[in-house]
């Protein structure tokens, strides 16, 4: 938080809440990534294991290692790192960036004014 907060002196133009709401956001896909990593291929491998017989991936592991069994959980999860290290790149470098950039930043109350889409003109 400080190298985005402090360093970059985004307190000119966030506020601590628009800070931190984004590393909220980023430790909840983490965690919903995680989560889903964790069933998915745990039911997947259980579902392997019922599929070709007892043993199946202990012959596996004793061929390829032990990591090639905890490689279908590593995947994933740095795949979603990548993703938020990119996202969060893009929505620090566009003006109005779009997808799932959006997402890793905080709701930016000045974003609509700077695009005039806030306008308050009456007359």
């Amino acid at each position: 938080m400080r190298r985005e907060f402090f360093a970059e002196r985004a307190y000119e133009d966030q506020s601590p809440y628009m800070v931190v709401e984004a590393a909220q956001r980023v430790v909840f896909f983490y965690f919903v990534i995680g989560a889903t990593t964790a069933v998915g291929v745990t039911l997947a491998l259980v579902a392997v294991q019922a599929a070709l017989g007892s043993g199946a991936l202990d012959a596996v592991a004793a061929v390829a290692g032990v990591e090639a069994l905890l490689l279908p959980y590593l995947v994933p999860i740095a795949l979603a790192k990548a993703t938020v290290e990119w996202g969060r790149r893009r929505a620090f470098r566009e003006d109005d960036p779009g997808g799932i950039a959006t997402w890793f930043t905080g709701e930016d109350p000045q974003r609509e004014w700077k695009n005039g889409e806030g306008s308050t003109d009456d007359g």
